[in-house]
């Protein structure tokens, strides 16, 4: 079931509390080296979240090796390029096959 029932309840009050408010979850147990890159996409992802209030907005990386134990985000249409930051429409979600690599 993984966290989307903590999520989902954390959402629903949340609602409750502030309908405005905006939202990020970090279901991960990764770790980034580069805290300030880190903390800089962050902002550039809260920013476009303020900006585009009815958008879900996805942060991803690209692996460093294949892992059967996540999924991935196949980006579609790019929507906003600035200062090394790109935001893409997502064309589709998948889970990975036995080895990690995605379906073709």
């Amino acid at each position: 079931m993984g966290p989307a029932p903590a999520i989902a309840y954390s959402l629903m009050r949340l609602r409750q509390m502030d309908p405005q408010a905006l939202v990020a979850f970090f279901p991960s147990d990764h770790h980034f080296a580069n805290e300030e890159a880190f903390i800089t996409h962050i902002d550039f992802a809260f920013a476009q979240a303020k900006a585009h209030p009815r958008r879900v907005i996805l942060l991803g990386i690209e692996p460093e090796a294949p892992e059967e134990a996540y999924g991935w985000i196949e980006p579609g249409s790019p929507l906003l390029s600035e200062a090394g930051n790109l935001i893409s429409e997502v064309s589709r979600f998948g889970k990975n096959r036995p080895g990690g690599s995605p379906p073709p």
